[in-house]
């Protein structure tokens, strides 16, 4: 039998590596708190059942990393950077499902891509890249169009053969958009000194659009074109509601 001393000492031993280090349990429950000065390591799943995880040392002005999985140690880590107040993704975040009302943070920054089923923001959605004149120094910013409508637009161009010609749009486009709400744009081109023609154009009916003169100036006339339509696949937008998150502001 090993003496007392023996055994304090295991004792003492496994006590001072859960507080250097880390807490291994396996297949353990813990009810109420649970405060770790070192790591806290766990070879299969950490769940939290609660509806938040608050990571206290984000109040302090350094930056923060949370490694959220992957294979190689740089993959899917996010910094919340303090002085900034800015979430940074590094590479990628994959979660399942996030059911919220509001994530806010003032800058959210991904070099990978950002997928989400239904995306709202109260600001401008932009594109910004290196400008291609001046890559060192500047950066070209576009914007989204905005309008009260999922919108899809066809365009392209087209030149009349004895006055008219058929035009095909994509296999899917009867598949994806709605019947109703559908517009054709023309802008008949000038070349050189030949005569230019006026043009119409028929309505989009199964993927298929005519269009023809009307003044019979030019049988060969070509012009650009263009064609709107509304997304079928998902609800139609609601352009004037009540706001859904009022409760928050109190």
């Amino acid at each position: 039998m090993a003496s007392l001393k023996t055994r304090i000492e295991k004792l003492e031993s496994k006590v001072k590596a859960v507080e250097n280090s880390c807490l291994p349990l396996k297949g353990g429950v813990i009810s109420g708190s649970l405060t770790v000065k070192g790591n806290v390591s766990s070879g299969g799943a950490f769940q939290n059942n609660s509806t938040r995880t608050h990571l206290k040392g984000l109040s302090s002005g350094y930056n923060h990393v949370l490694t959220v999985g992957g294979k190689k140690p740089e993959d899917n880590v996010m910094v919340f950077n303090k002085k900034k107040k800015t979430l940074q993704f590094l590479y990628r975040l994959l979660v399942n499902t996030i059911k919220t009302k509001s994530i806010e943070t003032k800058t959210l920054s991904a070099s990978g891509k950002i997928s989400a089923k239904t995306l709202s923001v109260s600001g401008t959605k932009n594109f910004v890249i290196d400008h291609p004149l001046d890559r060192e120094k500047k950066e070209l910013v576009h914007a989204s169009l905005e309008g009260p409508e999922a919108g899809v637009y066809y365009r392209g161009t087209g030149k009349l053969s004895d006055g008219r010609i058929e035009i095909k749009l994509p296999d899917y486009f009867e598949a994806l958009v709605r019947k109703e709400g559908r517009t054709v744009m023309l802008t008949p081109i000038c070349d050189g000194d030949n005569p230019v023609s006026m043009l119409a154009a028929s309505e989009v009916r199964d993927g298929v659009f005519t269009v023809q003169y009307i003044d019979n100036k030019n049988c060969s006339q070509r012009f650009y074109w263009e064609v709107k339509a509304i997304r079928g696949d998902i609800p139609e937008l609601v352009v004037n509601r009540k706001k859904q998150f009022a409760e928050l502001a109190h």
